[in-house]
């Protein structure tokens, strides 16, 4: 299997297609096809970007797991890896959830290699399918400045009604809103004073 053949199977095993995925990444018609073994690790950085979890050095060489490796630990006093909050979800969608204060709630603590975040949480709803599934879990980390904000990217967004997971995008027509987008639910704006926090998803994936 080369470079090319190992993205497709995992484009496969993420239940998306090859144009779906050029079209959600930004990505440019046949860059998937243009991809082989000789692929500079830039290009392969921007297939990363849009799948965190997946293993670059098993994209490359085809040597080690297809993702990387999640575990899950009990919570310890010096609280080393992510707090947990199991019990706490988030929405691929809309849910009617209060933002998390402080971490007395983890339950543990979430080690994943190369990644780092403040929170990690588990996921329900469908809306963000086939990039992020029910049942899996997302690291989040801190987003201090919303001009930063990158359509391409994947976010948390607490407001004073909800906590979800979805790509956002600045309106050129008005700086006071946000629109909220994912593959399975109809766009829909939200104003920016109704914003409680703004996280950035370092990573998703499952528990092994």
């Amino acid at each position: 299997m080369n470079t090319k053949e190992r993205l497709l199977a995992y484009l496969k095993y993420k239940g998306i297609t090859k144009a779906a995925f050029e079209k959600a990444a930004g990505l440019s018609n046949g860059f998937v096809d243009k991809m082989g073994d000789n692929t500079r690790m830039s290009k392969l950085e921007l297939v990363s970007n849009y799948f965190p979890n997946l293993n670059i050095n098993w994209l490359r060489t085809g040597i080690g797991s297809m993702e990387s490796p999640i575990s899950e630990c009990a919570a310890t006093p010096t609280g080393e890896g992510v707090p947990y909050y199991k019990e706490v979800p988030v929405s691929a969608g809309r849910a009617e959830l209060m933002e998390v204060e402080g971490e007395e709630n983890a339950v543990g603590f979430i080690k994943i290699t190369g990644v780092s975040g403040k929170f990690a949480f588990p996921v329900i709803g469908c809306s963000m399918e086939p990039v992020i599934h029910a049942g899996d879990i997302v690291v989040v980390d801190e987003l201090n400045q919303w001009d930063k904000i990158d359509p391409d990217k994947i976010y948390l967004i607490f407001t004073h009604d909800d906590r979800m997971i979805k790509h956002l995008e600045t309106d050129e027509g008005n700086a006071e809103i946000l629109w909220c987008v994912s593959p399975n639910y109809k766009r829909f704006s939200i104003d920016k004073t109704d914003i409680l926090k703004i996280y950035k998803v370092t990573f998703y994936g499952r528990l092994v």
